[in-house]
């Protein structure tokens, strides 16, 4: 009984004892919840309030910033008048084109910031003016040429001379007013940036440009555009290069440029068969080589003729003679798209393996009557050539003066063949071909069925090249076939085929 009680006593007070702690917690009263706090202000970042003058192409940029870490979203303000009206709501880029404006004209602009829960923010009212574009006549060209003078509107033939820098800024636009020039005997900086591009342009399209004309000298030009130049048939440089014409003493690179819409009797969009011009992740389409001059009797390479090409897109040009590229060397390319009465893609311009070279590239899609793919005797590797009208590889030797000498046999290896319609490789006479090239009678380091030079004659297998997507699947046999003894793949592992390799 007396052990009863105890257990009981216990109990109870183990109970009092609960309930006082719980009486204790519960008295602590709760946190306050945090309070949502407005977005900051939005400051002006281009243009800068009260600039004057500033460019009829201006785009408008700002900050935004919220307290609480929170996505904003954002409406924005514009117009000539004092009370600008809404132009655009939620924004969520902090930048805005308003297209073109009116010469000589104050606008005024604000923006509204947003958050999540609906609380907003306006900024400050702010202001600009612009200017008008700025007219150029004949003679040299030298200094810097601002985004707040653009657009340039040329009206004569312009030469930066020897010595001297021309220097264009991000967003800067050249037009040209006719058929006029911009001749480097010195050094042209075009700087453009990301959605800043310094673009050449005229304005007649059809009537088009001279180009841009590089005889000696160092240049670059970065994110630009070169559209609608129009090359001279009886001009010594004016031939080639309907928008960049490369010279025996001139060095240029271009860098993430659009080469588009120009036109020449050899190489529509890009003449460098002479000059030492290197282009990369460039886009050269839509050009053409056409007609005939004292200096070349046929028109040849549509996209490009010469120059050393890397990470870049060739497509969509035409001309008789190498649709897409002519002489030069091309590495990680895709060319697709063109068009050629011999070499849709590719047309080997010179026979001299040295002039031209593939390695890594993807060549499909194209047309001609003659070699849809490629047109010539060259060294390749490690390219894809797949899908073309007019066949594969047609491997000439018509140009050429001993076709029994071995050095005018370039190999070709470690690259696959597949669905070219007609052939996937052909020649004149078999037996110029190389030996054992297309004999399936050994195995790569895959364990895939190939030639002596590890080619292979699969479907790649690409993603969808219908849409333009020419990335290998997963089980392409493509990967990892690459020459062994070549450089890795980014990922460091064997070389694949084609322009663009499968991470793993």
């Amino acid at each position: 009984m007396r052990d009863a009680m105890r257990a009981r006593i216990v109990l109870n007070l183990l109970f009092l004892a609960f309930l006082t702690l719980s009486c204790q917690q519960s008295s602590t009263p709760p946190a306050a919840p945090e309070l949502n706090q407005p977005p900051d202000a939005p400051q002006a970042l281009r243009p800068i309030s009260g600039a004057d003058p500033v460019s009829i192409n201006t785009r408008l940029a700002w900050t935004g910033s919220d307290p609480g870490g929170e996505t904003l979203i954002y409406d924005l303000y514009f117009g000539a008048g004092d009370n600008p009206t809404l132009a655009c709501s939620a924004l969520s880029a902090t930048e805005y084109d308003p297209g073109p404006l009116a010469q000589n004209t104050t606008y005024r602009w604000r923006v509204t910031a947003r958050d999540p829960l609906g609380q907003t923010t306006t900024g400050p009212l702010w202001s600009f003016t612009t200017g008008e574009p700025t007219v150029l006549i004949n003679g040299p060209a030298m200094g810097t040429w601002d985004f707040d003078h653009s657009p340039y509107l040329v009206q004569g033939d312009l030469l930066v001379p020897a010595g001297e820098t021309l220097t264009l800024e991000a967003g800067v636009e050249v037009i040209f007013q006719g058929w006029h020039s911009l001749t480097m005997m010195g050094s042209l900086q075009a700087l453009g940036q990301v959605g800043d591009s310094v673009t050449f342009t005229a304005a007649d399209q059809a009537a088009g440009w001279e180009g841009l004309r590089f005889i000696s000298g160092s240049s670059r030009l970065n994110y630009g555009i070169v559209e609608y130049g129009r090359g001279e048939p009886w001009s010594y440089y004016g031939t080639g290069g309907g928008g960049v014409y490369c010279g025996y003493g001139a060095s240029v690179t271009l860098e993430h440029c659009s080469i588009r819409y120009n036109t020449a009797v050899t190489g529509g969009g890009v003449h460098a068969l002479v000059g030492e011009a290197v282009l990369r992740y460039c886009e050269i389409r839509d050009n053409r080589a056409e007609g005939y001059s004292s200096f070349y009797l046929e028109a040849i390479g549509g996209g490009a003729l010469g120059g050393h090409l890397y990470d870049c897109v060739i497509k969509n040009n035409t001309t008789d003679y190498g649709g897409g590229l002519a002489g030069g060397v091309a590495e990680r390319c895709l060319i697709t798209a063109n068009q050629a009465e011999q070499g849709g893609g590719v047309g080997a311009y010179s026979f001299d393996s040295s002039v031209l070279r593939l390695d890594g590239c993807t060549i499909s899609r194209n047309q001609a009557a003659i070699g849809g793919g490629l047109y010539g005797c060259l060294p390749m590797r490690n390219c894809i050539v797949e899908g073309n009208q007019g066949g594969g590889l047609f491997y000439s030797y018509d140009d050429m003066t001993d076709p029994e000498e071995p050095e005018w046999n370039p190999v070709i290896r470690h690259c696959d063949f597949a669905s070219n319609e007609g052939y996937d490789i052909s020649a004149h006479w078999p037996s110029v071909l190389p030996w054992g090239l297309g004999a399936i009678e050994y195995e790569n380091t895959n364990g895939t069925a190939c030639d002596v030079y590890g080619n292979l004659f699969l479907n790649p297998l690409f993603v969808n090249p219908e849409a333009g997507d020419f990335h290998l699947q997963e089980w392409s046999f493509c990967i990892d076939a690459g020459d062994p003894d070549g450089p890795l793949d980014p990922d460091w592992t064997p070389a694949d085929m084609g322009a663009f390799y499968y991470p793993q």
